[in-house]
């Protein structure tokens, strides 16, 4: 995970109340997409977009509020073992496993 580019860092902005939180939010995004070979992916989304996300107080309201829920949810039974790539590297390779047993 970057320095400064996880759900993690995204909390404390809401947390902050910060009225920064749509740049600081595509900033984050932006890191987390550089730094996993990513870039024109997961960054394409706009929160600094005032006419889908309204303006000054109802974006951050908006924006605070999404991140919450998200922040309110447990993903830890949807993580694989070990969580990295070498645990991406197993579950991708059982998949072919099975494909290729199913032959």
């Amino acid at each position: 995970m970057p320095k400064g580019g996880s759900f993690a860092d995204m909390v404390v902005v809401r947390r902050n109340c910060d009225k920064e939180i749509a740049d600081k939010i595509n900033k984050i995004i932006g890191k987390l997409a550089e730094a996993n070979d990513l870039k024109g992916v997961i960054d394409q989304a706009d929160f600094n977009d005032g006419d889908k996300l309204g303006r000054g107080k109802e974006m951050q309201d908006r924006l605070s509020k999404l991140v919450a829920i998200f922040d309110a949810l447990d993903f830890r039974a949807n993580r694989a073992e070990g969580d990295g790539p070498a645990a991406a590297g197993r579950y991708q390779q059982a998949g072919r496993l099975d494909k290729a047993g199913e032959r």
